[in-house]
């Protein structure tokens, strides 16, 4: 057994929707169907009726319960985490992390340039939108920020200056 909606046309244009409870059986090698109950017209039934029918049906029902659980359940929040383990491991296979260390090691740095750079890559898959707001986008996604705001207990190398400014307006929102 399955619903049917059927639609039929009036002679002056308007369309009229109906709901039927069908079974399908097979008789000498065909299938025919049976139109076991005629629900009403669909736009009366979504008043209320389809709701209170479901409920009512779902009593008898042994396999499937329904659930109404829209009223209850609530969503304030959803946060990603599949998402940057997954690009994590692909930073790591394509080789990108193995290039970023060589190179990085040869250089002193005060932060984390390496995770600056992954989480740079990390926005541009995840949130192309927001090309210039990786820095806040960060917070979002719970990136320790202080990490690379480069606050520094050694005097700046002109070394660290430049990496620091580069850092900088690649992360810093533009106007």
């Amino acid at each position: 057994m399955f619903i049917r909606k059927k639609t039929f046309y009036r002679q002056d244009g308007t369309k009229r929707e109906y709901l039927q409870i069908v079974e399908t059986r097979r008789e000498k090698d065909k299938v025919r169907q049976k139109v076991i109950c005629n629900l009403g017209r669909l736009e009366d039934l979504r008043k209320g009726s389809i709701d209170t029918l479901t409920r009512g049906l779902a009593k008898f029902s042994e396999k499937l319960t329904v659930i109404d659980a829209g009223k209850d359940i609530l969503a304030k929040d959803a946060k990603q985490y599949g998402a940057p383990l997954v690009f994590r491991k692909l930073f790591g296979l394509t080789g990108l992390e193995d290039i970023l260390e060589k190179y990085l090691a040869s250089h002193n740095h005060s932060f984390p340039v390496k995770e600056a750079v992954f989480a740079m890559i990390l926005n541009r898959i995840l949130s192309p939108s927001s090309k210039l707001r990786v820095w806040e986008w960060l917070d979002v996604v719970f990136f320790d920020t202080t990490s690379i705001y480069f606050e520094e207990e050694e005097p700046e190398t002109r070394s660290s200056r430049i990496w620091r400014r580069k850092l900088e307006l690649a992360v810093s929102p533009r106007c």
